[in-house]
């Protein structure tokens, strides 16, 4: 999603009054009394877009709050950004690269019951008929 100050075209610095004269020009520009036809409905969308773009950054404490909500959201985006960050296996220990294989894979998520090999009956392989004792290991 654009930020007030993208649907602009401004930089997050420019000054009040950078602010100011690209709404207005935009604002002419995107007007859907300017568009025809079909194009009218896309051109009101954008036009409501760039008012609410406007109304955020339009006078100084719309703009510090707005300036602070987008700071606290972009934390949020790094924090889960580095939580889903993928894990490099150059820093894995080479002992441990030779479990990561398809057949370990498979046995862990077997184990897990994330997954249950099913034979053609249905029955999960090696699954214990009822009423029956289950296998001495």
């Amino acid at each position: 999603m654009a930020t007030a100050y993208e649907l602009l075209g401004v930089p997050r610095d420019a000054s009040s009054d950078e602010l100011r004269r690209a709404y207005h020009r935009l604002a002419r520009e995107q007007h859907p009394d300017r568009a025809a036809g079909s194009l009218s409905r896309a051109a009101s969308v954008d036009f409501v877009a760039l008012q609410e773009a406007w109304e955020a950054v339009r006078d100084p404490e719309a703009r510090r709050l707005y300036d602070a909500s987008l700071r606290a959201d972009e934390a949020a985006a790094a924090r889960v950004r580095a939580r889903a960050a993928p894990v490099d296996l150059g820093e894995v220990p080479a002992p441990l690269l030779p479990r990561w294989h398809a057949g370990a894979l498979l046995s862990a998520l077997c184990a897990s019951r994330w997954i249950t090999p099913r034979g053609a009956t249905g029955k999960a392989f090696g699954a214990t008929p009822a009423g029956a004792a289950p296998p001495l290991s």
